[in-house]
């Protein structure tokens, strides 16, 4: 992304940009890369971010210009309805346009972003320019050079993030050829479940795992509880109920579907597993059947 930034910078001529991407878990912008700034002043500046709602809510058609935007300062009150830190290029010894009666000209505090959009229309995240050496204000034919810059940043996202999640999916699917070897290999119930949880460990962190069993002989249910040491280690415990009704292992059993309770469900007053895993610290509880 910063080749690509210089690329903007040599061939359009900006003096600084900054490049933004939303970050999918809390759909938050946090910036990546940089041309023209000092870089300890840019790694100063990580620390500001932006909600993706903000900068959607900015994104008004009066300031379009072809896929981009152009936010004047002579408009700032109208625009600037949010923190735009996460945005902006600012540090000490920047270059200071000069004041020009043009309206065409370039004056200091007007904004230039171009979305970095996705396939499906998903903000990726933007690109901000600053400081146009020719000292104008971008026009339409500006605007569309920039946004082939900008195409080949979001390809280069979208390849980068499969790329990824290629990487991912051989590794989950190594661990499960390695579960599935050591599951094979016993008919131990006990060694079994010591191996999914192992496996599933190393897929998905977690402190605690508890197993229903049902015990086709009595009709009753063979419970192990597993927990994960500080050092590691694996602890196993065993009980047989003869029903574990009214809990919410029984709910997913009988639904025959995965549930995800969080720490505000009002399940965990009614489920006395929910509640007794939740007395116990836990505050995300997965049931699959």
């Amino acid at each position: 992304l910063e080749a690509i930034l210089y690329s903007v910078q040599q061939s359009v001529g900006f003096d600084t940009g900054v490049v933004a991407l939303v970050d999918d878990e809390d759909k938050i912008l946090r910036r990546v890369a940089q041309v023209g700034m000092p870089l300890d002043a840019f790694e100063d500046s990580k620390v500001y971010t932006m909600p993706l709602s903000d900068l959607e809510s900015i994104l008004q058609p009066r300031y379009h210009i072809s896929e981009s935007f152009f936010f004047p300062v002579e408009e700032k009150e109208q625009w600037a309805t949010v923190a735009l830190k996460a945005l902006t290029t600012d540090f000490s010894g920047k270059r200071i346009s000069p004041e020009s009666d043009d309206p065409k000209a370039w004056q200091e505090g007007d904004m230039l972003l171009v979305p970095l959009v996705g396939p499906g229309g998903n903000h990726l995240g933007v690109i901000s320019l600053d400081r146009p050496h020719p000292g104008q204000r971008p026009d339409r034919g500006t605007m569309e050079v920039l946004e082939i810059f900008s195409h080949q940043a979001v390809a280069t996202i979208e390849n980068i993030r499969l790329y990824l999640a290629s990487l991912q999916s051989a590794e989950q699917e190594t661990r499960l050829n390695e579960m599935m070897e050591k599951i094979s290999g016993t008919l131990d119930v006990t060694q079994i479940v010591e191996a999914v949880a192992y496996s599933v460990l190393r897929l998905v962190p977690f402190v605690r795992m508890t197993m229903a069993l049902k015990d086709t002989e009595t009709e009753g249910f063979d419970i192990l509880a597993l927990t994960i040491g500080d050092d590691g280690t694996l602890d196993v415990g065993q009980e047989h109920r003869s029903h574990i009704e009214g809990t919410a292992m029984m709910q997913a059993f009988l639904a025959g579907q995965d549930i995800l309770y969080k720490s505000d469900s009002p399940a965990i007053q009614k489920f006395d597993d929910l509640r007794s895993w939740h007395t116990h610290g836990e505050r995300t509880s997965l049931i699959l059947p």
